[in-house]
């Protein structure tokens, strides 16, 4: 057991020395890992996996799924994101851990998406990846912040080089191994070439679309050339390296996808996808189309070709959930549908020693591999904790990989046959969490409600609410309910929020919630449990605002503020506080009378708010995608310069632990804990992929329950560290 971290020369070199001697696995394990270089083990172990299903391969499996937000200098972070991960995986009790920060963190129970070896992190927007191995060395390229791509070690996730900026937004990207290039289609029509080896720009060349969502590399008559198109619906086929036009497909829909491939015959083959559903296959080689055409009834995703026991094969992946496959040349079916439970994104095909193997992408949030002449998958599918965007097949380490891009943020990669990395599934995205001392609920998207008991993480039965009419949560994810845990009358209660209806139900039995009433609310509607209320808030395009009792249906605050647009219900000591938006900044209200408290503060409403007594004031904290701001509300003054952030605002909570008064702030990936008087940060959780809420418990022992959910829920215990 170690009782204080090692030196520092001990914490870069110790693995290198072990392995040198023959006993890195001595140092493989939960007390020692958090204090290590994580990119010299990763050099170290590179693809290297212990026997599936041992404790060692729970371990790997765990730090390969949260090695990307390793820190050397918050050790703390370390040790709590590898515990919680290492649960996640199915690993057993965790250790008690020394800190730096005089906060222990101790995750209670987990039940979070894991899986796969993260190679490449961070990316922002549309995710776009490619694979190749340019000179015969594995290269993951991907697309950063709409403009920079980043590339990639795929075997230890060690970025390679400064990133490339493009000069215009980045659609789609794909890397050609064999003259070794990398190539992106722009906004504007641009296509730029890079050496994949030496990170040089080649040349850039014009074609006249302006938004190239399709790009594929293939060699023509010895020449290498690409193929663009997009939402001009042509496709524009041109030499890589002059840029001298070849052919040119004029098509009737948008050009979604296209792919290019050579024929046992040596022909070389384009297969387009368009978005009317239809896919047509071109001869480039005598530049005529095939006589077949393939439809599919909905927009086409993803297309691609490959080679199988003399066949050209073709594969496309719809919006309708399904991908198929057929025999490029003769346009016959090769198998049944393979099916997902939302649409396709992305479909890639390999050969492995004798197999054929196709992989699909799905918004369902997993990838999947098939035997193409089949219609059941390989083995369980892969977990993902948010679509699946890109899939595709590369040789790394001498094994067939598939790496797959998930709009997490997060690029992984999997063996698609043998188990490779521990693999969790969870039951759908939780939008929102409630805590209390006994329970921890959360809404789910799709409109149901799940229950676990706080100690134990034993699931109680889940419940269904009914939706309203409006669609309220226009979001990449199917809208989800938004809970609230309360006292009510002397009763538990929990209030839900689904698509426009409120409900407010008792916790009598909490295997069978019970309903005490529910209401339509009106756009612009926030709902909080604050003191023994359930309060409904709401202000229309007049600017008229409304808080409504649930209960009782009774009319609180009925007031009109010059502008008002948005507002929030603020947790605050000994009342319920209302934000609204107006037209002279913020304002904020007794929610139970509608008298104005203090003066407007400056600025927007945050995305979350909450007031703490500190040192004799009243502070409201307030976090939004710009950061962090304190305010003292007697005099509208900031209490400290505001702290600059630029992750997504989740969640927001004063808490006290032991003597210490903190606050708690969720992000897009990461919870971290303030010393509100300096404005340092103390402590922080690395999830290692999105989360969507928080909420917080406050024992009487000092210590604070947090919960975080997202792609799972995980619970730990903030205590105040113990010599």
């Amino acid at each position: 057991m170690i009782h204080r971290p090692p030196h520092p020369y001990a914490r870069r070199h110790l693995a290198a020395h072990a392995a040198a001697g023959g006993i890195l696995d001595e140092v493989l394990n939960l007390e020692t890992l958090p204090y290590l270089d994580q990119a010299r083990l990763s050099s170290l172990l590179r693809l290297t996996e212990a026997e599936p299903n041992t404790l060692k391969w729970l371990l790997l499996s765990a730090w390969r799924s949260v090695r990307h937000r390793w820190s050397w200098d918050d050790l703390d972070a370390n040790a709590v994101a590898l515990d919680v991960a290492y649960l996640a995986a199915g690993g057993g009790e965790t250790p008690h851990r020394p800190t730096t920060s005089r906060l222990t963190w101790k995750p209670l129970w987990v039940e979070w998406q894991s899986g796969g070896t993260i190679v490449a992190s961070n990316a922002r927007g549309p995710l776009r990846i490619a694979v190749g191995s340019p000179q015969g060395v594995p290269v993951l390229a991907t697309l950063e912040g709409g403009r920079q791509i980043r590339l990639w070690d795929p075997a230890t996730g060690q970025a390679i080089g400064e990133p490339l900026v493009a000069p215009d937004r980045v659609r789609t990207l794909v890397i050609a191994s064999t003259p070794g290039y990398l190539v992106a289609a722009c906004d504007g029509g641009r296509v730029i070439v890079w050496d994949a080896v030496t990170r040089l720009q080649v040349t850039t060349i014009d074609i006249p679309e302006p938004g190239p969502r399709a790009l594929a590399v293939g060699e023509l008559d010895g020449a290498w050339v690409f193929a663009a198109g997009g939402t001009s619906g042509v496709l524009h086929v041109r030499s890589l390296d002059s840029g001298h036009q070849v052919h040119m497909v004029q098509g009737h829909a948008p050009v979604r996808d296209a792919a290019l491939a050579t024929a046992a015959d040596g022909r070389l083959y384009v297969a387009i996808g368009y978005g009317n559903g239809q896919i047509q296959v071109y001869d480039l080689t005598s530049g005529t189309p095939l006589a077949h055409e393939v439809s599919l009834g909905r927009e086409i995703n993803a297309v691609t070709l490959g080679r199988a026991e003399g066949r050209l094969l073709l594969a496309a992946g719809s919006a309708d959930g399904t991908a198929r496959v057929w025999d490029a040349l003769s346009g016959r079916p090769v198998s049944e549908p393979f099916l997902h439970g939302d649409e396709v994104r992305s479909v890639a095909l390999t050969t492995t020693g004798h197999s054929q193997l196709l992989a699909t992408g799905s918004s369902d949030r997993t990838a999947r591999v098939w035997y193409p002449h089949g219609s059941s998958p390989i083995g369980a599918p892969f977990p993902h904790p948010a679509p699946v965007e890109n899939v595709a097949f590369a040789e790394v380490e001498g094994r067939m990989m598939l790496a797959t891009g998930c709009l997490d943020g997060n690029t992984r990669l999997w063996d698609p046959v043998r188990p490779s990395a521990a693999r969790v599934a969870v039951e759908g995205w939780l939008p929102s969490v409630g805590l209390d001392a006994g329970i921890v609920v959360a809404g789910v998207e799709g409109g149901s409600v799940r229950l676990w008991d706080r100690a134990s993480g034993n699931p109680y039965h889940t419940f269904t609410v009914e939706p309203g009419d409006e669609q309220l949560y226009k979001t990449r994810r199917a809208p989800g309910v938004q809970v609230r845990l309360g006292s009510v009358e002397g009763r538990r209660t929990l209030t839900t929020l689904y698509r426009g209806r409120v409900a407010i139900w008792d916790l009598p039995d909490l295997h069978a919630p019970v309903l005490r009433g529910e209401t339509t609310a009106s756009q612009g509607h926030i709902v909080d449990v604050i003191g023994d209320r359930a309060l409904v808030a709401s202000a229309d395009s007049s600017g008229t605002v409304h808080v409504v009792d649930l209960i009782d249906d009774a009319v609180m605050v009925h007031t009109h503020l010059r502008g008002a647009t948005r507002l929030g219900l603020v947790p605050s000591p000994g009342r319920a506080l209302l934000a609204v938006e107006g037209e002279r900044g913020v304002h904020l209200l007794d929610a139970e009378t509608g008298e104005p408290l203090y003066d407007p503060l400056p600025g927007t409403l945050p995305r979350h708010a909450s007031v703490c007594h500190l040192d004799g004031a009243e502070v409201l904290a307030a976090l939004d995608p710009g950061g962090l701001r304190l305010y003292d509300l007697r005099s509208g003054e900031l209490t400290l310069p505001p702290l600059e952030m630029s992750n997504t605002a989740n969640g927001i909570a004063w808490v006290r632990v032991g003597d210490r008064e903190l606050l708690v702030t969720a992000h897009f990936a990461t919870v971290r804990v303030w010393n509100p008087r300096t404005g340092r940060k103390v402590s922080e959780v690395p999830f290692g992929t999105e989360i969507a809420a928080m909420a917080v418990h406050e024992a009487t022992d000092g210590a604070v329950t947090v919960a975080v959910s997202g792609p799972g829920m995980v619970l730990l215990r903030m205590s105040a560290a113990t010599s």
